[in-house]
């Protein structure tokens, strides 16, 4: 097997792999709650808060409650998969120009890349 057979069947397995990560984080992110966390300095003191949507206009509900911990776990744990997300879709970019840019340095490839007149000449000699 070639090196570029290679770095297809890697490139081809990364991708599946970025996309079926990304299937996951989009389920997820859809089951925890609403809004997004706000970590709030009020003078001295910081306090956990998200803000929702109601009716257009934003909400801010303080998370310092020991009930509503559980709400500020999972808008933490949402943050964090959205900014994994965020890498993932940069590297499945990545992964998708890599396989479009790659020229295998075969002979003819080689040939390719020499200015006109040289190539003109590499078949005269």
């Amino acid at each position: 097997m070639e090196n570029h057979e290679r770095q297809e069947i890697w490139v081809k397995r990364e991708l599946e792999n970025v996309e079926m990560r990304l299937r996951f984080i989009d389920e997820e992110v859809e089951r925890l709650p609403e809004g997004k966390l706000l970590y709030l300095q009020h003078g001295k003191y910081r306090r956990l808060a998200r803000t929702v949507q109601v009716d257009g206009k934003r909400k801010v509900d303080y998370l310092t409650s020991i009930e509503k911990r559980g709400i500020a776990q999972g808008l933490f744990r949402k943050e964090l998969l959205m900014a994994e997300a965020k890498i993932l879709r940069k590297n499945k970019a990545a992964l998708e120009g890599l396989g479009k840019k790659y020229v295998e340095p075969s002979h003819e490839n080689i040939i390719k890349a020499l200015p006109l007149k040289l190539q003109e000449l590499s078949s005269k000699l």
